[in-house]
């Protein structure tokens, strides 16, 4: 009988917990803090103090003026999109596997002008046989114009290129590839790609 009674009165007590976070979750709040109640004055940044840097030969501290970042250059649509086309062919230009000869190469000839075009096909034909199973992964890191006209402009993108042959530990190695674009009826077209290192 006693069980009985502590069940009771514990399970009595359960309940009573529940229904009080029960109703104190529907309880509204005694003040309405909204977005009304917020002044902008409130919301404003705090102003930053200058930097105090140590002056160590009289054991002062002085403020030190904040260096100001470099300016921004804002380049066109166009332009951006120019720079994103050239990452984008460097890096299937320098990704390939043995394992799929020359697919690189394959991918790009309907993105190539005539004469890159023939280039290709002919390192295609010409091919000796391959080697030992080899990797290339190659990742653009930065892409820089160095020279732009009406229907040409050619880039230096800097890479950074994973090689891994058979089991051996993969290595890394950062070249720099100069690639070109050649425009022909409205469409931007892979005119070069050379390996400067």
């Amino acid at each position: 009988m006693k069980k009985i009674l502590i069940i009771g009165v514990a399970l009595l007590a359960v309940l009573a917990i529940i229904a009080a976070v029960v109703i104190a979750r529907r309880a509204k709040p005694a003040a309405d803090l909204g977005p009304a109640a917020v002044k902008p004055a409130a919301l404003a940044p705090a102003p930053t103090p200058a930097p105090i840097v140590s002056d160590v030969s009289f054991g002062k501290a002085t403020p030190v003026e904040k260096a100001q970042p470099p300016a921004v250059k804002s380049i066109s649509a166009e332009d951006a999109g120019l720079l994103r086309l050239a990452a984008l062919y460097g890096s299937q230009f320098g990704t390939y596997t043995t394992a799929l000869p020359f697919q690189n190469l394959r991918d790009l000839l309907p993105n190539m002008t005539a004469a890159m075009s023939a280039w290709a096909n002919g390192v295609i034909a010409d091919a000796a046989p391959l080697g030992e199973p080899t990797t290339v992964i190659t990742r653009v890191l930065t892409t820089n114009v160095s020279a732009k006209d009406t229907n040409k402009i050619s880039f230096a993108l800097r890479t950074q290129r994973q090689v891994m042959k058979n089991t051996a530990p993969a290595v890394i190695q950062y070249q720099t590839l100069n690639l070109s674009l050649e425009q022909s009826v409205g469409v931007w077209r892979l005119a070069s790609a050379v390996w400067a290192e």
